[in-house]
Formats: C-alpha cells, structure tokens, sequence
C-alpha cells in the first residue's frame, strides 16, 4: 500500500520515531520551564536523561515492539477492507489501551516493589511537567505501560497494521498533549483524559500520586467510578427489595 513502505523492518523503524517528532514542537513552545529546568546542574542531567530516554524507547524499544506486534498480533493486511472496519478496530485498541495502562500504571503506585519502574516519570512534577516527559519513562515503563497494551489491543481487537498504527498515533499526541502545561485550559469530555487531570497527577511527588491513572486518552479513573457505582447501587436496590 502507497502509505506504508514496503518492508516491515523498515516501517518498525520509522513509524515509533514518529513519536520523537510529535514531541519538537510543544517542547520548543514551553522553552521558558525548559530554560528554567537546564538552569541547575541537576535540572540538566534530568532533561538529558529524559532526552535520551525519549529516543532509546522510541527507536530500540518501540521499533522492537512494533515489529512482533505487526507479526504476531495485528490480522494480515487485507483482512480489514473498509475504513468502518478499520475505524472500528482502532476505537478497540484505543479500549483496550486504556483498561490496560490503567492497571498498570495504577500498580507502579500501589504495589509495594513496583514504583521503581514509574519513578523516574515522577521526576517531572511540579512547574517542571514538559511534553517530552510524555515518553521520559524507564524501558521497562514504556515496554510494560506503553507497547504492551497497544499490541494486546491490536490481538484482541482484531485490528491491522493500519489500524494499529492510528490508534497508537492517537495514543502518542494525546500523550504529550497531557504533558503540554499550556494545554491544561482544554476542558473535555469527562471520559476523556484533560491535561489537568495528568498535570495534577504530576503535581503530587510522592509515590502514591493522585488517583488518577487513566491515561492518556480515557479516564479509566472516572469510567470504571461510574459503573462502580451504579453497580453498588443495584446491588443496594436487590437488597432492599
């Protein structure tokens, strides 16, 4: 197809770079926290840390990662043949991504031993949030949190490399788009995660955070609240009845 190269090898290496590029421009439009963040020597090793994080996860990780989610969980190509079907298909990865980061970002904070893996994203809190912390997380982090969930949701969604492919560009630019300080005005839809809501997260430095979990594009937090509680309350109905 015209809008994918040929080879697999060569758009696992192309398109999980992609996410490295979605990140320049929002970071050069908060260059001032950038400036204020390089002004200490500490700063400094954080934002560098950060920055090469950025592209071993995207380039080693997420290449590597693409490639056996397209081979093994992602239907052949040709498999979906209407764009319904494929529009479909992403909303499910999207789904399934979710349900999936929630639980384990949920777990960096909760189970005890585990918070190693989420702590060096938790070094940007605070007025020191930038985009490019969107994708600043440790490689277990981002194999566990970031790839997994999407390949999951690829295999369980039935979904193609074409599919696939959008919702994880979603998942990308919602991402940084949650990192982005001058963004936390945008008010959504409350299924939706705003950048307040993970800005807030952020806030809070300790190893507990704030609950909220769900990111980057459904607040799971909210979602799962609301059918926690009109389950408890049908079941409070049964009893009563």
């Amino acid at each position: 197809m015209w809008y994918l190269p040929e080879s697999l090898l060569v758009r696992s290496i192309i398109y999980p770079s992609l996410g490295i590029v979605a990140t320049v421009v929002p970071e050069w439009t908060c260059r001032d926290r950038v400036q204020k963040l390089w002004s200490t020597p500490a700063g400094r090793k954080l934002y560098l840390t950060g920055i090469a994080l950025n592209v071993a996860n995207h380039v080693i990780f997420g290449s590597l990662c693409y490639y056996i989610s397209v081979r093994y969980f992602c239907v052949p190509m040709g498999t979906l043949t209407t764009a319904l079907e494929r529009f479909i298909a992403m909303i499910g990865v999207l789904m399934v991504e979710g349900f999936l980061y929630y639980c384990a970002h949920m777990a960096f904070h909760r189970v005890p031993g585990l918070y190693w893996i989420h702590k060096f994203h938790h070094k940007y809190h605070n007025d020191i949030v930038l985009p490019s912390a969107a994708s600043a997380v440790s490689p277990a982090e981002f194999v566990i949190a970031y790839m997994v969930p999407i390949a999951m949701g690829c295999w369980l969604a039935r979904a193609d490399e074409v599919a696939g492919v959008s919702a994880g560009a979603i998942i990308s630019i919602t991402n940084v788009c949650i990192h982005t300080p001058w963004l936390a005005s945008l008010q959504l839809n409350w299924i939706f995660v705003s950048p307040q809501d993970h800005l807030n997260h952020h806030g809070n430095n300790k190893v507990q955070g704030t609950a909220s979990y769900g990111a980057p594009v459904f607040h799971c937090d909210r979602i799962l609240g609301y059918f926690g509680s009109i389950l408890a309350g049908g079941s409070h109905i049964s009893k009563t009845n």
